[in-house]
């Protein structure tokens, strides 16, 4: 018989969620503190390697809402939350939402950008400066709804609450049976 605390987790389910938010997760953070243009410099691979990013963090944010949903534990995204700056607001304004309410944002955001390197910043004030510059920043994402205007985060703010939230999702899932992650390998 059953404890009364246990649920009946799909095992299947909840592997391929799992799976896919944790990979994605160490590809957005590979790709954020990565500092590629020093060493190799701009190329088709950095325009190819931010398209991957933007895969990467839809990825992430569908999986990490589908084991939420999966091990009913939304009220852990809920409760964590992430620094962004609106862009219609001044920068010293910084707002926050819930890991939840931001993975809703990007799965249906309208538009994405993923900002890396200096380059965009010098863009907008000198145009030969920017393309031979080779600074760059941890990533910051800039996503867009018909319902928001442009919000701007830091990557690595919401990697790390992806992270922890995995950690508590994994805990969840091996209190119902289903034992996932290299703890369980």
């Amino acid at each position: 018989m059953r404890s009364p605390h246990k649920r009946s987790l799909d095992r299947v389910l909840c592997r391929h969620a799992f799976d896919d938010a944790v990979v994605a997760t160490a590809r957005l953070a590979a790709f954020s503190t990565s500092r590629s243009l020093k060493s190799i410099g701009h190329g088709e691979y950095y325009n190819i390697s931010s398209d991957l990013c933007k895969k990467d963090l839809l990825i992430a944010a569908i999986s990490i809402r589908k084991l939420a949903e999966l091990t009913n534990t939304t009220s852990a995204l809920k409760s964590k939350q992430i620094r962004f700056f609106d862009s219609k607001k001044q920068k010293e304004s910084a707002q926050s939402i819930s890991s939840w309410d931001l993975i809703g944002n990007i799965i249906h955001g309208i538009e994405l950008e993923i900002v890396k390197d200096t380059m965009f910043l010098l863009s907008f004030t000198d145009i030969l400066e920017a393309i031979n510059n080779t600074e760059e920043i941890d990533a910051i994402v800039i996503i867009k709804s018909d319902k928001f205007p442009r919000k701007l985060f830091q990557l690595n703010d919401f990697i790390s609450h992806l992270n922890d939230y995995t950690e508590e999702a994994n805990e969840e899932m091996a209190s119902n049976g289903v034992f996932l992650g290299s703890l369980y390998e």
